[in-house]
């Protein structure tokens, strides 16, 4: 497995890092470290020199450049075995673009989430990147440092939507030992359980489940019937998609993944539905 951390060397990059670690006891990992300046366009030139848009200040990038390398040399210090980068760029863009071409199953970040105006405008930034990644993003908002992943939770729409193959599931399933329990959130009367479980059944074979059960749960809304059945089963990890809103669209139906990274005490694994 390949995991990604973004890291500005705060505790919030930590509470990554401890994630990183219990994963990589597990199994072969490469967990590698990168490192965003935030800029806007840059380029080298032919020898190897920063060239920036016209009206930037050129000494302030490598100034910024020379203070990561500082502290991402710290880092690798403290940990031989891993990999690490630094990039500069539009930070969400830049991330997103190279956890792809580097073909990464897994981006782990701390959160703060976002509450209030803030939250509806733009969200946490790592919101943003669980919205476009095409790579798995595992969002945590507290140190996980203790925790023992036994059941992972996989919230889907069952019903309407078709089945989702993720190798990351079963990597981590068959990795960790753990119950795989598959979560349909039902708003609305006469929903038959047979149809919902049949589609469970080939949502689990097509991602080659060997643990699993099957849950139904109603309650007023999604968000609100994941935390409550959390609240009852107590689950250590969870898997929800996501559709990518962005603009008006987000803001009048907000994604029911982004309220769970909000809100919600567990480390959670968003991925595009």
């Amino acid at each position: 497995m390949r995991i990604l951390i973004p890291t500005d060397f705060t505790e919030l990059s930590d509470f990554a890092t401890i994630m990183a670690d219990k994963l990589k006891s597990t199994g072969e990992t490469e967990v590698h470290f990168l490192h965003i300046v935030e800029w806007g366009y840059t380029e080298e030139d032919a020898s190897g020199s920063i060239q920036v848009a016209e009206g930037d200040d050129t000494q302030f990038l490598v100034k910024k450049l020379v203070e990561a390398k500082t502290k991402m040399d710290s880092l690798k210090s403290r940990r031989p075995g891993d990999t690490f980068h630094i990039l500069f760029g539009p930070r969400t863009q830049t991330l997103v673009e190279y956890a792809e071409s580097n073909h990464f199953d897994l981006i782990i970040m701390g959160t703060k989430g976002a509450t209030g105006l803030t939250r509806w405008l733009s969200g946490s930034e790592t919101q943003h990147i669980a919205r476009i990644s095409k790579v798995p993003v595992m969002s945590l908002m507290c140190n996980r440092s203790d925790l023992v992943i036994k059941n992972i939770l996989i919230v889907h729409d069952f019903l309407d939507k078709p089945p989702v193959q993720m190798p990351l599931l079963k990597l981590l399933e068959s990795s960790l030992g753990a119950t795989s329990h598959l979560l349909y959130v039902s708003t609305e009367k006469n929903i038959y359980r047979e149809d919902v479980e049949k589609r469970m059944n080939t949502f689990a074979e097509l991602n080659g489940l060997s643990k699993t059960e099957f849950h139904l749960h109603a309650d007023r809304d999604i968000a609100s019937g994941v935390t409550h059945f959390n609240q009852m089963n107590n689950m250590d990890l969870l898997f929800i998609g996501t559709e990518g809103r962005r603009g008006l669209g987000r803001l009048l139906k907000s994604s029911v993944a982004e309220k769970l990274i909000n809100n919600l005490y567990k480390p959670i694994i968003t991925f595009h539905i």
